[in-house]
């Protein structure tokens, strides 16, 4: 299965003719082509008769039917238009913000569950999971992140594997199917430092930089003050670095983009900035009175649970660091 849902479609890489909704069962009992109209947009994949999915003409995305697929649905078909006009704006400018993603019960559990993870016993500045930074303040050390977090939490993996979540992935990769491979819970408590310019492929070469894009779920009010992620539109078409350097840009790499136009996220708690692995980005530090927690989520497409393991082999070094680390394998591809 696809699709979790129904005969519902979406997903359009551009206009398609009117057509009304309908599925053509092939040899396999799965739909062979389920075409859906919205807006004038079809959005459709192919599926032969070995339940294999091709794209066939335009961007195609099909599913067949589940007890209670239609119903998960309808609750998220409302938000398909905006979603496919953030995905143009991702697109030719390398980010988007998806806007009031999360409703308010939602965001009292995901906060909640950032603020019990931040007094677990694991919380120590000499694990390598929960990195610590020095305060701009006063210079204590300040909890910075949970990377990874997911299998600390089941409230924050329901999340992360839900159909919000999914198929804003699947929208803006183009793909039926995708694979998370990185996660993490960023708090920048007030005092935090900030991140300089990089591009997130710059840590990760193997792959397409085009298969993957990472979602920033925003826990809370994102500013200026308190450091919101900032991006330079139109920078997500090449790497900037030599193959093979992981670190931030430098100074003259950055002087070589003043051209390009600098945009800060300013989002409300609920919303999601979602951006591509190349798109240029930073943030600011906190200098507000509250933290600004994020939560990360890495999607890559096409089923690749191997990559998991190896993202945080390259981010830590020996036998030592892993045990350290506690790192639980990820397999789950959703389709």
């Amino acid at each position: 299965m696809l699709f979790p849902w129904s005969d519902e479609t979406f997903l359009a890489e551009g206009p398609m003719p009117t057509q009304s909704r309908q599925a053509r069962q092939g040899e396999a009992g799965r739909p062979t082509v389920v075409p859906a109209v919205l807006d004038g947009e079809v959005p459709v994949w192919a599926v032969g008769e070995d339940g294999g999915a091709e794209p066939a003409g335009q961007c195609l995305v099909t599913c067949t039917r589940s007890a209670d697929g239609a119903a998960r649905f309808a609750g998220i078909r409302g938000k398909i238009a905006a979603w496919m006009y953030e995905r143009e704006i991702y697109r030719q400018q390398g980010f988007a913000v998806f806007r009031g993603m999360l409703d308010g019960p939602t965001l009292a559990i995901l906060n909640s569950e950032a603020k019990r993870l931040e007094t677990s016993e694991i919380v120590a500045p000499s694990n390598i999971r929960t990195q610590h930074v020095r305060s701009l303040v006063n210079g204590s050390l300040l909890l910075e992140k949970f990377d990874p977090v997911l299998d600390l939490s089941k409230a924050l993996a329901d999340f992360s594997s839900g159909d919000t979540i999914l198929e804003a992935s699947r929208l803006l990769l183009a793909t039926p199917s995708v694979t998370l491979f990185r996660d993490k819970l960023i708090y920048k408590h007030p005092g935090a430092p900030g991140y300089p310019l990089h591009q997130d492929y710059s840590w990760w070469h193997p792959v397409d930089p085009s298969s993957y894009c990472t979602l920033a779920v925003c826990l809370s009010d994102c500013t200026d003050d308190n450091g919101a992620i900032q991006f330079l539109c139109d920078t997500h078409h090449s790497h900037l670095l030599p193959q093979g350097e992981r670190r931030a840009l430098r100074p003259a790499e950055i002087a070589a983009l003043e051209a390009k136009k600098s945009v800060s996220c300013q989002t409300r708690a609920g919303d999601i900035i979602a951006f591509h692995s190349l798109a240029v980005h930073w943030s600011g530090p906190n200098l507000s009175s509250a933290s600004r927690p994020i939560l990360y989520l890495g999607f890559i497409a096409g089923f690749r649970p191997e990559l998991y393991g190896e993202h945080r082999r390259r981010q830590t070094s020996g036998l030592l660091a892993d045990l350290r680390y506690g790192v639980h394998g990820r397999e789950a591809c959703f389709e």
